[in-house]
């Protein structure tokens, strides 16, 4: 499992995969900034920082967790945030 980590807007992102996929993006308010990004994570770092410069609103990146139903409501949601700006999601998962 490699681990990249980067600053952007809201915090510093930590990116954890390996060949098969992303297992986890967390955002921290403080941490130490990796020199090199590993090559199996070179894409998800350019695709979150587009994310963040307003330019890319969908992601194509393979994961290695099975999401639940929930979370993937969730994260259809997150994309939609305006960035700097408080705002209040509700989601509801069907039975």
């Amino acid at each position: 499992m490699n681990i990249a980590d980067f600053a952007t807007p809201i915090g510093i992102a930590i990116i954890s995969g390996d060949e098969k996929g992303v297992a986890v993006i967390l955002i921290m308010q403080t941490g130490a900034i990796s020199s090199i990004v590993p090559e199996n994570l070179r894409k998800p770092t350019a695709q979150l920082n587009e994310c963040f410069d307003g330019k890319r609103n969908d992601f194509d990146l393979k994961s290695t967790q099975k999401a639940p139903i929930f979370s993937k409501n969730f994260g259809r949601k997150c994309a939609r945030f305006p960035l700097g700006k408080p705002c209040r999601i509700s989601i509801y998962q069907k039975n």
